[in-house]
């Protein structure tokens, strides 16, 4: 049944990672440059181009993934499964933003960063894979005891 409470959770994780689009991650203050850097790219093209390729097919991938599991409400199993993918491509997405990117720029233009409200979306995103988790496993649990009974 798609209206499980599991498939909110993880509608809510594809608009968090879907939102990102739209904010910026992070903005970088120096003495003569200021750009904000987001999953679109960077505001300004003042600094060396810098590719965000690699972060818009992560969140493409995610978001798919997560998408396809909220339509697994019939195969639990199969649907816990690409959940704990989606879970360690979000890991990973959020290592490759803020230590392959945020940090990078950090050390190499010699700039301070400041996360903008885009940075926090892929945490919101993991949360509510966790909690999705958590209620496929709970459904999981409670067919099994169901079964037992039979």
């Amino acid at each position: 049944m798609i209206q499980r409470i599991q498939s909110v959770y993880l509608a809510v994780a594809v608009i968090a990672i879907t939102v990102m689009f739209f904010f910026p991650v992070s903005s970088f203050y120096g003495n003569e440059f200021f750009f904000s850097f987001g999953l679109m790219g960077v505001s300004d093209q003042t600094l060396v181009e810098i590719k965000v390729w690699p972060l818009q097919i992560m969140a493409g991938m995610l978001i798919g993934l997560t998408l396809v599991s909220i339509f697994l409400f019939k195969n639990r199993l199969l649907q816990t499964r690409i959940i704990r993918i989606a879970l360690l491509l979000d890991l990973a997405f959020i290592i490759m933003i803020y230590f392959g990117y945020v940090d990078v720029i950090v050390k190499k233009a010699k700039m301070s960063a400041q996360y903008e409200a885009g940075s926090y979306f892929p945490l919101i995103a993991i949360v509510f894979l966790l909690l999705a988790m958590r209620a496929v496993l709970s459904d999981e649990k409670k067919v099994r005891s169901a079964d037992r009974l039979r």
